[in-house]
């Protein structure tokens, strides 16, 4: 009898073994949403990408011939030296005017400012917001309405850093004013002239009398608001059910439960979209509390490496989305690839590893062997080096002229 117990305890633990190892190395399911796959979409669309190694690309993704790419020109040649000289990357944040005419990127302690077709304009020094020369960068949260962009800045050195918000307004004089408490992270209700602080002090800034209420959302660091759907709080690096999503009414301050996952973000649906690991992608209704897969990079979401952020970027008038996921593997790197979405026409593409390697044709893997006095390459492949610093859809797509879209989540690390 015992014989015949440990017989079927040793099959069952071979079954459970086995249905494990399926479910961590079977193929991923992909898009699981009946969505069309396309390789550019039916409707006009940009998307700009800051990468690590650095480099700024436009990336037309509605281009009858295929995807293409195009280096943007840095505001002189200096940038890469000033990124090296602080010795990290600031974050090459990103922010789109709403109606698509022009868009910024931050670059260490210089705004670079291009029009809708890519074309560099101007480059704005950190000086002409009435900050001290060599004091201060910008950091990698952004937002912008119809008149008003906000920025992250952080003070030098770093080790002694404070992090604020500056107001700026580009078309006026005065245009500049330093917003609310210190902040690692935020983000704007414009038409309510709030600002919902994550950092030193947590809470609610209010622009107009500059009164600051304190809120007990410790555990949070990305937030999402909408003047329709209201205010989203997850974390940024969801790993496991208790990383939270709540809903928050602002009007009696309570908060719904909604799931565990990161970075939510409310669509043009109805949904929340959030994801789960550095893999996945969901959705669920803020009121029905059934969640479903939109992508999945992996059957068990995984989470990868600490990153910069911004992995999951909406366009202003939230139509289209952008996920991009983080595979960690056995040998300690990432298999990395983007989805963009239409949720409009219901089409979607993907990009991966291999897509990106054309953006750095000089790059050798570092898998190299010195054989006979010669160098040669261990690897053919390059695909695990590049890294999404920050991304924003450059598109006029149902943008009003009366709304104020927000950009999207922000993340602290």
């Amino acid at each position: 009898m015992k014989k015949v117990i440990l017989v079927l305890a040793g099959i069952i633990c071979c079954g459970v073994i086995a249905v494990i190892s399926y479910l961590h190395y079977a193929p991923a399911l992909g898009m699981v949403m009946p969505l069309k796959e396309v390789t550019t979409f039916s409707r006009p669309a940009h998307l700009v990408i800051s990468f690590i190694p650095y480099k700024l690309v436009l990336m037309n993704v509605s281009n009858e011939s295929g995807v293409s790419y195009r280096e943007l020109p840095e505001p002189n040649q200096s940038t890469s030296k000033i990124l090296s000289d602080y010795s990290f990357y600031p974050g090459a944040a990103i922010v789109v005017c709403p109606d698509g005419s022009r868009f910024y990127v931050c670059m260490a302690d210089v705004l670079a400012e291009y029009d809708s077709i890519g074309s560099f304009l101007r480059p704005i020094s950190i000086t002409e917001f009435e900050l001290g020369p060599g004091k201060h960068i910008f950091g990698k949260t952004t937002e912008a309405s119809n008149d008003k962009i906000w920025l992250s800045v952080e003070s030098l050195p770093r080790r002694d850093s404070k992090h604020f918000i500056i107001e700026w307004q580009p078309d006026k004089i005065p245009n500049t004013r330093q917003v609310g408490p210190q902040a690692f992270s935020w983000t704007i209700a414009p038409l309510r002239e709030k600002v919902f602080v994550f950092g030193e002090k947590t809470g609610i800034f209010d622009l107009d009398t500059r009164e600051f209420a304190p809120k007990s959302w410790n555990m949070y660091s990305s937030a999402d608001f909408t003047q329709a759907n209201g205010l989203l709080l997850s974390d940024d690096r969801p790993e496991d059910k208790y990383d939270r999503i709540a809903w928050v009414d602002l009007a009696n301050g309570s908060e719904v439960d909604i799931t565990w996952g990161g970075e939510a973000q409310w669509g043009p649906d109805g949904y929340i979209y959030f994801k789960r690991g550095s893999t996945q992608l969901w959705r669920c209704k803020p009121d029905e509390g059934k969640c479903e897969p939109v992508y999945l990079a992996t059957r068990i979401a995984k989470g990868g490496d600490w990153g910069i952020g911004n992995e999951l970027k909406f366009s202003h008038d939230r139509t289209f989305l952008a996920f991009f996921y983080r595979i960690p593997l056995s040998s300690g790197k990432e298999h990395r690839g983007l989805v963009l979405i239409d949720l409009k026409n219901g089409e979607y593409l993907e990009l991966d590893s291999k897509d990106f390697s054309c953006l750095y044709p000089r790059m050798v893997t570092e898998h190299i062997a010195f054989i006979n006095g010669e160098i040669l390459m261990v690897e053919d492949a390059v695909e695990n080096f590049w890294f999404i610093m920050d991304m924003a859809w450059l598109t006029t797509n149902d943008v009003k002229t009366n709304s104020v879209p927000t950009s999207g989540p922000v993340e602290t690390k």
